[in-house]
């Protein structure tokens, strides 16, 4: 076979020989595991949250931001900053209640209300005396001494046992959760979708090595 015919072996080093593990083919979609790492509760405490029950997450990105200027009869395109592009992820809502109770913890930590509402809360007391009394409704935001309940979000790739990579995405912010829609007339699992903002990301691969195109 011709080498223009056999580029994409070469390339993707399906031709190399020995035991060594082939670290330039792509990586799969479903090699990847995620961790979040947020507020327990206590002072400076901190908990891990594995989630093993998610059908999707999208990986972080970012866009440039240009402004294109005139240079006497020249047009010159600058940098004025970064746009972190929002993720997305779908996780299964098991009966454990896994998710459900992060989301519950999350919204407390922030507000008074989303997901925690109670009869006492909810009561119609628009006209009450006491409600105008103390000018409050039990309902809002809440001021907290940390400003993010979600430190990070960690995405492990591990395509071998010489493949590892991690991306990192900072101070997420969940922006969005939509529940799912129930019916009747399906039984595909229950998912919850939530949205992050957040405020950086960093990705490392580690572990890996470089193997030498090598045809028969």
């Amino acid at each position: 076979m011709s080498n223009f015919t056999n580029a994409a072996s070469i390339t993707y080093g399906q031709g190399q020989r020995g035991p060594s593990v082939n670290t330039l083919i792509p990586r799969n979609k479903f090699n990847f595991k995620v961790e979040i790492t947020y507020l327990g509760g206590a002072t400076d405490s901190r908990k891990t949250l594995i989630l093993e029950k998610i059908s999707e997450i999208q990986m972080p990105g970012h866009s440039v931001k240009t402004q294109t200027l005139n240079q006497f009869n020249k047009k010159r395109t600058i940098q004025t900053g970064i746009d972190y592009t929002p993720i997305s992820l779908s996780a299964y809502d098991t009966r454990d209640g896994e998710i459900e109770k992060f989301l519950v913890g999350y919204n407390n930590y922030y507000y008074s209300g989303p997901m925690s509402d109670n009869d006492e809360i909810m009561r119609d007391d628009i006209i009450d005396e006491s409600f105008l009394g103390t000018g409050s409704s039990g309902r809002g935001l809440n001021l907290n001494t940390d400003r993010y309940y979600i430190i990070n979000i960690k995405i492990t790739r591990t395509s071998s046992t010489e493949d590892n990579n991690i991306i990192e995405i900072y101070n997420p912010i969940i922006t969005n959760i939509q529940g799912d829609t129930l019916n009747y007339s399906e039984s595909a699992p229950v998912q919850y979708r939530i949205d992050f903002t957040y405020e950086g990301y960093k990705t490392t691969t580690t572990k890996t090595t470089t193997n030498s195109n090598t045809t028969p």
